[in-house]
This record gives C-alpha cells, sequence and structure tokens, in this order.
C-alpha cells in the first residue's frame, strides 16, 4: 500500500458522497466502509500519496455540503501492521448472542489454543427451542455485567422481551438492559 486516506463522517449518505468523490477525483482505491458506531462512518482509501491526497480533498469538499465531516487524514507508506489492522478479516466472530452458550463456559475458553488458526468449529443444529426465540441457556447477572452492550441488546432481541420496545432496545444502555432483562426473566418464571 502506498498511501492511506481516511475520511470520517456522521451518517451513510454523506459517507456515499465521500467515496463517489474520492473515486471519482483520482486514481485511488476503495479499501473499506466502516460503521463506527453513533451514525459514525470511516471511509478507507489507498493509492499514491498525490493521488489519496486529492481523493481526500473532493471527499471533503463533497462531503461537507451535504452532512458533517469529522475528520480527514493521509498516511502515506503506511506501516505493515497498520495495513494488518484494517484488512478486513474474511472469518469474523459472530457478535450475536447465539453463541452464548460457548460464552459461559469458562473452561472451554481456557481450553483453546492460543492461536485461533488450530480452533475448529463443528456445526451444530440449533435446539428447537432457540428457533423459536428462546434459548437453551439464559447468562446469570455476572455475566450479562461481562457482556457488550451489543450483545445485551442481542439477547434481549432473542428473548423477545416484552418490557422494552425495539426502539427503546436499540439505546438502552448496558445498565438499564441488564435490569429489564432480569425483570423480564422474573415475570417469565412466574
Amino acid at each position: 500500500m502506498k498511501a492511506l486516506g481516511l475520511i470520517e463522517v456522521r451518517g451513510m449518505v454523506p459517507a456515499v458522497e465521500a467515496l463517489d468523490s474520492a473515486l471519482k477525483a483520482a486514481n485511488v482505491n476503495r479499501l473499506d466502509v466502516v460503521k463506527v458506531g453513533g451514525g459514525l462512518v470511516s471511509v478507507l482509501i489507498e493509492g499514491d500519496v498525490g493521488a489519496v491526497r486529492a481523493a481526500v480533498d473532493a471527499a471533503q469538499a463533497a462531503a461537507e455540503k451535504i452532512g458533517t465531516v469529522i475528520s480527514t487524514h493521509v498516511i502515506p507508506r503506511p506501516a505493515e501492521d497498520v495495513t494488518q489492522m484494517i484488512t478486513p478479516n474474511p472469518d469474523p466472530q459472530p457478535i450475536i448472542s447465539e453463541q452464548l452458550e460457548d460464552n459461559h463456559d469458562e473452561t472451554a475458553e481456557a481450553e483453546q489454543p492460543e492461536d485461533s488458526s488450530e480452533v475448529t468449529e463443528e456445526v451444530k443444529e440449533e435446539p428447537a427451542e432457540q428457533k423459536k426465540g428462546k434459548l437453551a441457556y439464559i447468562p446469570d447477572v455476572e455475566e450479562m455485567k461481562a457482556m457488550t452492550v451489543d450483545k445485551l441488546r442481542a439477547l434481549a432481541r432473542k428473548l423477545e422481551i416484552t418490557n422494552m420496545t425495539r426502539k427503546e432496545i436499540r439505546f438502552a444502555n448496558k445498565t438499564e438492559l441488564i435490569e429489564r432483562i432480569l425483570e423480564f426473566l422474573e415475570k417469565e418464571n412466574k
């Protein structure tokens, strides 16, 4: 990679506009478009240093016309580790809670080798109750506290909790999600 260009904007529409302008302005290639979260989207391009600088400038000007540009940056000749960092993982681990049963078993985690290339996953048929939106294993409070907000949101959706709307789940923080999931589970067990 000769140069890396980064354009971070608020919203997908300015990101599309930025990428379109960058690709039309100079001889560059799209590396990735990353939804960072909170409405932020990063557009990554590569090419010759001069072309990337011109493309980033054009992208910034175009995106500012229709939205908010958070930042732009050009890295000439990025280090190899940077290149590996931004290369999409061909086999990403799912972040949804359908793997909860595997996540709660600490002994299984301890037995796995550190080199992920040695790990082999076997495909298992989901239990019938999981397919219907119910989980075979419900994590306890401590396990929920260790989960990310995204996994808690996925858990709430998978459980089909009735004390929160999908919109409330989407914007809830970790504490609120745990409280509402526990309330729902307590109500279900009565």
